[in-house]
């Protein structure tokens, strides 16, 4: 590896770092809605609750994160036909989108460290800039689906495209390959309460809350996975792995995403998600492949807890009984059943990227011809 890369991989590793200790420590402290231009309005849309508090605080740490993603892979893979003919522009841009990345991340972990006392750029980031980059992101994801659309229609009947099946198909492993990682984590559970009890609870709960409140629901199954997957896949793994080898890159975002959810009960299945989806990733490079198997993964979560009829999904009888099944089971049937469920995730998964192979291999052969 070249000391450049090297460089980078450092430097990307710092400013991520950065960031992540800043959140980390933020998140468990805030219990007010913060004060902002968009927050006012979910201010006076959920009312102070504590579904509203884990919102606000979700939107007060993901401007960083945002506007990081559209400035070093959004806003590149657009200007990428300009590089090609000028080549100092395209340094000039890296340096600048270098030196924001480690701005953005110092701004964000201080404003996450000592909010009270932070200046307005710092508020600007942080706040601001959230609504303004989902934005700049959604519009700059749409822009390709249309220019792809468009040649597809030019060149119709000319080219060979792929079956619409190959799509359905792979999408529908995903969400096989995100059911089977909440029945492992289930299992995980069970042999980390074999060991420490407390460390269940926890998590039982906050499923448990999730599958009561809409508030609740709508942070753990649309708005984390939204943020978390443009994080973790779409900003820390998509670089390092420019940096360095893939499996490397895996590994460490791994590490990173486990330590954010700062207690070991959610480490231990949040690590062996971040693998799987991490594979995914460094297969297909899309996080929407990613968001769609975290989605998939937190809403089973709150199904499994959904046992009243109060519950935002209702009362549901199969998936709860299974759960409790599940996490009451001793540590060596778990492990048992562990292995299995193991096995049949990596069929799941090379099958996934055979189905992505072979429509990308269609797709090579209408672009060649």
């Amino acid at each position: 590896m070249s000391s450049k890369k090297i460089l980078k991989a450092a430097g990307i590793f710092a400013a991520c770092a950065l960031w992540l200790c800043g959140a980390v420590v933020f998140m468990p402290q805030s219990s007010h809605i913060l004060h902002g231009t968009y927050l006012d309005w979910v201010k006076g849309l959920f009312s102070g609750t504590s579904g509203a508090n884990g919102i606000n605080n979700y939107l007060t740490i993901s401007g960083f994160i945002f506007w990081a993603f559209y400035l070093t892979v959004l806003l590149p893979k657009v200007l990428r036909p300009v590089w090609e003919r000028n080549v100092r522009l395209k340094k000039g841009y890296r340096i600048a989108a270098g030196i924001l990345l480690c701005l953005g991340a110092a701004c964000s972990a201080c404003g996450c460290l000592f909010w009270s006392r932070t200046p307005r750029v710092i508020e600007v980031i942080n706040l601001d800039l959230t609504p303004v980059s989902l934005i700049l992101i959604i519009v700059t994801c749409l822009i390709p689906l249309g220019i792809r659309s468009l040649r597809r229609r030019l060149r119709e009947g000319k080219a060979a495209q792929p079956r619409p099946g190959q799509s359905v198909l792979f999408y529908v492993l995903l969400v096989v390959i995100a059911l089977l990682h909440t029945v492992i984590a289930a299992l995980l559970l069970a042999i980390v309460g074999a060991f420490s009890s407390g460390a269940v609870s926890p998590i039982t709960g906050m499923c448990s809350n999730a599958a009561m409140s809409g508030k609740a629901f709508f942070q753990m199954v649309v708005l984390a996975p939204l943020i978390e997957e443009v994080a973790f896949r779409g900003l820390i793994q998509n670089h390092l792995r420019k940096a360095m080898p893939g499996a490397l890159a895996l590994v460490i975002t791994a590490v990173f995403f486990g330590l954010w959810h700062r207690n070991i009960g959610q480490f231990v299945y949040t690590f062996a998600g971040a693998v799987l989806w991490g594979t995914v990733f460094n297969a297909a490079g899309k996080v929407r492949h990613t968001w769609v198997m975290h989605f998939i993964h937190n809403l089973s979560a709150t199904m499994a807890f959904s046992v009243s009829g109060k519950a935002v999904l209702g009362r549901l009888t199969v998936l709860p009984a299974l759960t409790r099944g599940l996490l009451g089971l001793s540590p060596v049937p778990a492990v048992l059943l562990l292995l299995v469920l193991c096995a049949l995730v990596i069929v799941a998964v090379r099958a996934a990227l055979r189905v992505r192979a072979g429509e990308k291999l269609g797709l090579r052969k209408g672009d060649a011809a």
